[in-house]
């Protein structure tokens, strides 16, 4: 998968200049009803930082939409939002709050996924948050590990900063991880019932 996502958006970049670029993929399992959604941004603040990448799973698709130059940002955020409002209902997502959040779209069409899981960890910490990859496993097994999503920030200066496409690579293939894992946490709580 990493490799196919390159491939894609070096093809995207060589034939044309957009502000964006759009990939899709087939999943072999369809999403069953609704929608996952999940951004990739420059930090945690959705007051000063900005959506880079928006992932979205609806039924046998895998749409990833990416961000490739910063002074076209109000623009691919209105196309975010746009997308993320349009997409089938319940929308899913890992702690949903950060996604409705950044998105401006807080209403009550979210399912939050952090509820439907257990963590057992040794050191007994009452604070510790557990991320998306701690109660699930990496969707390629034949593939390299994604970067961490603290790494998205400093792959996207990098990006900027150099235009070297592995950057952009790195944080479009942590999203569709990340909407990959997302899918399990769901497929876990349809069997739990």
């Amino acid at each position: 998968m990493k490799n196919q996502i390159a491939k894609d958006i070096l093809k995207h970049l060589l034939f044309t200049n957009p502000y964006f670029i759009s990939l899709t993929y087939k999943l072999d399992n369809s999403l069953e009803k609704g929608s996952i959604i999940d951004c990739e941004t420059t930090g945690i603040d959705c007051l000063s930082d900005k959506i880079i990448t928006l992932g979205i799973i609806k039924k046998n698709r895998l749409l990833i939409y990416q961000l490739l130059k910063e002074d076209s940002y109000w623009r691919f955020l209105q196309l975010c939002k746009r997308l993320a409002k349009q997409q089938p209902t319940p929308r899913y997502a890992y702690a949903a709050h950060f996604e409705a959040d950044f998105l401006n779209l807080k209403d009550d069409k979210w399912l939050d996924l952090t509820e439907y899981f257990e963590v057992n960890y040794d050191d007994e910490n009452p604070y510790r948050r557990y991320s998306l990859v701690d109660v699930t496993f990496h969707p390629f097994p034949n593939e390299p590990i994604d970067i961490a999503g603290s790494q998205v920030p400093e792959e996207w200066q990098q990006y900027l900063k150099t235009k070297k496409k592995i950057y952009l690579s790195n944080i479009v293939y942590h999203s569709v991880c990340d909407l990959y894992r997302t899918k399990q946490l769901i497929n876990k709580n349809q069997k739990g019932r």
